[in-house]
């Protein structure tokens, strides 16, 4: 029997200079590579993956970032296990609402989840077409790699990841990362219950494993 997970991921809704949503742009790439040997599912949104032998099904919920859905949006994040923190690396105001905005929110309704910072569209930090653009709006430059790792340690994220939807570097690592944490993340709930004599909770009762929003 497989394991039902769920990931919501939160972070600006961004424009990508190649056209098109960058929140579809990541979700496609990585259900159309199917964790690379998964079996894809109800319109690419679900994948089953095998963790240590064991089947694990998870669901990717891309949900609005405006504020018209926040009211919404909060209910996909009780009982999550893991969150992924995504910005763009060429958009410094997404990276900047990552702690004015995005991780209070999550903060206010999971406080004890882990978090991965995420940084998106990787392949575009060198992309001279997307620095003349910056340049020419008067917008900041690329968000440089020392301060978004300063921020994820600051905000005690698990880790840090760039990843590119375009190209599918390290989109495979980016959710290996997030399994390791959401079931490292399990065991320490399981140990404490089962240090207060409370029944250990069982695999089938995992609600969401990640938070994607």
């Amino acid at each position: 029997m497989s394991v039902s997970t769920k990931i919501p991921r939160f972070g600006d809704s961004l424009s990508s200079y190649l056209g098109g949503s960058l929140r579809i742009s990541f979700r496609l790439r990585f259900f159309l590579s199917a964790f690379c040997c998964g079996q894809a599912s109800r319109e690419d949104r679900a994948v089953q993956v095998l963790v240590d032998g064991a089947p694990v099904r998870i669901e990717l919920w891309d949900t609005a970032g405006q504020e018209d859905f926040d009211r919404l949006r909060s209910l996909c994040y009780p009982d999550t296990d893991v969150f992924l923190a995504c910005f763009s690396v060429v958009q410094p105001s997404s990276f900047q609402n990552i702690t004015e905005k995005w991780l209070p929110e999550i903060r206010t309704h999971n406080p004890q989840a882990p978090v991965l910072l995420v940084g998106t569209q990787a392949d575009l930090r060198d992309d001279v077409n997307v620095l003349i653009q910056l340049d020419q709006g008067g917008r900041e430059g690329p968000v440089p790699q020392p301060q978004a790792q300063g921020l994820a340690e600051k905000i005690r994220a698990c880790c840090y990841l760039e990843c590119s939807a375009l190209t599918q570097k390290n989109l495979k690592e980016v959710f290996d990362s997030a399994i390791l944490s959401a079931i490292e993340h399990k065991a320490r709930l399981e140990k404490k219950l089962n240090a207060k004599g409370v029944r250990t909770l069982s695999r089938c009762r995992w609600k969401k494993f990640f938070c994607f929003v």
